[in-house]
Formats: C-alpha cells, structure tokens, sequence
C-alpha cells in the first residue's frame, strides 16, 4: 500500500472541497473489483464521502459506494474515486449522483447540522 502524508493531504482536500460535509453514522458497502467491504459513513456531502474501516484501498482506486439515504427509502449506487485516506478510513470523491440521489441528500441534509472546520 501507498504511503501517504496525512496532514499534506487532509489539508488539499479541505481547499478542494467544494459541497457541505455532514457528520453522520451509516452502515454501508464498497465495491472495489473482486471485492466488498462493510464500512461506515461518518461523514458525506454531494462531493464525497469518508467511510471508517479497518481495510484501506488504494488511492485512485475506481469504487461502487450502496448506502441506504435516510428518510428517503432509496438506496444511494455511485461510482466513485478513492481520494485519501487516514489510519481507521478513506475518502471517495462521487464521480456523478443521479437528480434524485442529489435531491433524497439534500432533503436528508436539511436536518443535519454541517461538519465544523
């Protein structure tokens, strides 16, 4: 696996970031080539999402995000990136959302207080 400068790359991404992030607390799943991981959101805007999870992937390594949207009864399916990670995770940045996953997020987010810093 790659080795990688946290605080190097935390900092890109946060000048990168262009949507609200939100703290949340989903299970979910990642599909990566021949392989499935159970993760868990922990926090998620329209640009991406950071997922907890004791296996890391690659960085630029091509994923299928499959989370449930609260409230929304649909399941969110995106392909994404992976863009970074930390010890315990990793980032994904979406590639696309369909009309109506961006509009189940936005309602979603509506209750949700955005992530500090």
């Amino acid at each position: 696996m790659e080795s990688v400068d946290y605080n190097m790359t935390q900092a890109s991404v946060d000048r990168r970031r262009v949507h609200e992030r939100y703290e949340c607390s989903l299970d979910a799943l990642i599909r990566a080539e021949d392989e499935v991981l159970e993760v868990r959101v922990s926090n998620i805007s329209l640009g991406g999402a950071y997922f907890e999870s004791e296996k890391s992937l690659p960085l630029a390594a091509e994923v299928r995000v499959e989370l449930d949207i609260p409230g929304a009864e649909m399941r969110l399916e995106a392909e994404a990136t992976v863009r970074w990670h930390k010890p315990g995770g990793f980032g994904v940045q979406f590639k696309s959302l369909r009309a109506r996953e961006v509009w189940a997020l936005n309602r979603w987010f509506s209750g949700l207080s955005p992530e500090a810093g």
